[in-house]
């Protein structure tokens, strides 16, 4: 994929020289950054290359607007909450700069439309996918897929995809508010040539690992059909590096059998309880009547629930899980 060009004026030098060291230090290699806090030199490099996006202070835009095309200027407002000025593009400059990068991703993929802007990864990559997936209510499948997760990360690149209608990970993304899953499925379903690009807009970090921010509205789950989840899945491995995706899946999910389907591996954690333990023991017996050989890891919680959250407990559940189970990052 081609880098996208993007020029920022800036005359606050303190600010210009944070701005451009988070790209230096952050691996947002789809972006091209140069930075100027003077107006004639920010001309001049403008002038002499092919500009993706021109991010200017407000301030300072002054005469400037003439010289450039306006669906290209973004202004960084000193006010939040401002989406345009003069049909003039905003971001708020003081906000977290994944946001900033997220919107400057976001509006890069949007602006694609030609198919040779963008190069398709295809190919017979292997990328490991893990469902963990519960017949069973409040039994720490959330949990479980973060430690897991986080656990997996230490030895190779891995994303969690969260599938849940109500999902405490958004606890986690206070300061993102931009994009979610439901914007990522959006796009891929429209069939942009720029989903990579819209897949680095979406992406958050914690713990070492990725994942895609839930949906806020958790019903828009009910409406996506097994198909669609299982392209979208398809098409995030062909163009990340990933090699694994953690799946934390809910009953939510239409036609759920149909999505367990592309996982190669299962984890069902379950509460030791009577009710809980048929029902876990029922759902293997239907996912045996469809002839699904799909192997299943039962996983008791009732240690790790037990009164109070013991995250200890969890942590050797998980060690010992990837042990037994051979859970380890594909190579190649």
């Amino acid at each position: 994929m081609r880098e996208h060009n993007i020029v920022i004026l800036e005359d606050d030098k303190e600010y210009l020289s944070n701005f451009l060291g988070y790209f230096e230090n952050n691996d947002e290699n789809v972006l091209k950054i140069a930075g100027f806090s003077e107006k004639e030199d920010f001309l001049k490099y403008a002038d002499s290359e092919n500009i993706d996006l021109f991010l200017i202070k407000e301030e300072l835009l002054g005469d400037i607007e003439n010289d450039l095309k306006n669906e290209k200027i973004i202004l960084l407002t000193e006010e939040a909450g401002i989406e345009s000025i003069n049909g003039i593009k905003t971001i708020y400059r003081f906000q977290h700069m994944k946001n900033i990068t997220s919107y400057i991703i976001n509006l890069c993929a949007e602006s694609i439309t030609v198919k040779k802007d963008v190069i398709r990864i295809t190919g017979g990559k292997k990328v490991q996918i893990i469902g963990v997936y519960s017949p069973v209510k409040r039994c720490g499948k959330t949990a479980l897929s973060m430690e897991l997760t986080g656990n997996l990360a230490k030895k190779g690149k891995v994303l969690l995809i969260n599938m849940e209608e109500y999902s405490s990970l958004r606890r986690n993304d206070e300061e993102n508010k931009e994009y979610d899953l439901a914007d990522l499925l959006y796009f891929y379903m429209q069939n942009s040539w720029s989903f990579e690009l819209k897949l680095k807009a979406v992406l958050q970090s914690m713990k070492g690992f990725d994942y895609i921010p839930p949906m806020e509205n958790g019903q828009e789950l009910r409406t996506i059909t097994s198909e669609q989840w299982k392209g979208l899945i398809s098409e995030i491995c062909k163009v990340s590096d990933y090699k694994t995706i953690v799946l934390d899946l809910s009953d939510i999910i239409s036609d759920i059998l149909q999505v367990l389907n592309i996982c190669d591996f299962i984890i069902m954690p379950y509460m030791a309880d009577e009710i809980s333990i048929h029902k876990s023991e029922e759902f293997q017996k239907i996912m045996k009547k469809e002839d699904n050989d799909l192997e299943i890891y039962r996983l008791p919680m009732n240690d790790v629930l037990n009164e109070t959250y013991d995250k200890e407990c969890l942590q050797i559940k998980v060690n010992t899980l990837i042990e037994e189970r051979g859970l380890v990052i594909l190579n190649g």
